[in-house]
């Protein structure tokens, strides 16, 4: 990871401290997917737009509508960090936590802000209804 990547996702966590626990989860996922490069920001849009979660790995991650046995029951962002359930995000707080995640990227990597801005509409669009 870069010295410009370090920086947005320090900013990051100062942003999501107002989402309570899940939203320290939400960065604890996040910088760890990053930090350890198991796929960059794009990916990580890019799979939250079409309702798939992440894992960093096995008790770290998050889970969307896809990632449920029943997708039509999906009412809340999960977070697991350990063998449990840590912690959950409304869905419009998630959309509000990705949002200002993205804004803070963007503003470190202009020449990716039409991707990120095409996957957020995704992301918006997916679950702006729940």
């Amino acid at each position: 990871m870069n010295e410009i990547d370090k920086q947005w996702i320090c900013e990051v966590r100062e942003c999501l401290d107002g989402f309570g626990t899940g939203g320290e989860d939400l960065y604890h996922v996040l910088s760890t997917i990053l930090f350890e490069n198991k796929m960059n920001y794009l990916q990580f849009l890019a799979s939250a737009s079409e309702g798939h979660g992440c894992y960093a790995h096995e008790g770290l991650g998050y889970s969307l509508d896809q990632d449920w046995d029943f997708p039509e029951d999906f009412d809340e962002v999960a977070f697991f960090v350990g063998d449990f359930e840590s912690s959950t995000l409304k869905v419009s707080e998630f959309l509000m936590a990705m949002s200002c995640i993205s804004k803070a990227y963007v503003e470190r990597h202009v020449e990716d802000k039409q991707a990120v801005e095409r996957y957020m509409e995704k992301i918006s669009a997916r679950y702006s209804s729940l």
